[in-house]
């Protein structure tokens, strides 16, 4: 897993982000209206090799961030490893870098409960001629 250093490195990338009022942002990491929430997402990552959050963060099986939940047991131990990351801003960051791994399973689950989709050919749609 990666550290909070190469997180923070990952997003001095050139990338274009603009703040209403401002214009462009340089570097996400040092401005004022981001730099907050890049030292959250770069505090999560450097817990995972603090010895201190191993047990919440971690078991036999590697990090509980990304786990596909098996069995009950699964569950209790994500919910732990996910609320205790939450309380540390009150609640107010949510979106740790682990949710888009939800968004995920809550796709896997809606597709174990009601099936795949299945696909059907879209007919082509038919135009009125020119001038009717």
């Amino acid at each position: 897993m990666r550290t909070g250093a190469d997180y923070r490195n990952s997003l001095r990338d050139r990338r274009r982000v603009f703040i209403l009022g401002e214009g462009r942002v340089e570097d996400v990491t040092t401005h004022p209206a981001t730099q907050a929430m890049v030292e959250e997402y770069a505090a999560w990552y450097d817990r995972h090799a603090d010895p201190a959050w191993r047990e919440t963060l971690f078991d036999a099986k590697g990090p509980l961030d990304y786990r596909v939940p098996r069995t009950s047991e699964d569950l209790v131990r994500m919910g732990k490893c996910f609320s205790a990351t939450t309380f540390l801003s009150a609640g107010n960051i949510t979106h740790t870098p682990a949710y888009g791994h939800m968004i995920a399973l809550g796709v896997l689950h809606a597709v174990g409960l009601h099936g795949a989709p299945t696909p059907r050919p879209i007919a082509p749609r038919s135009r009125a001629p020119a001038g009717s």
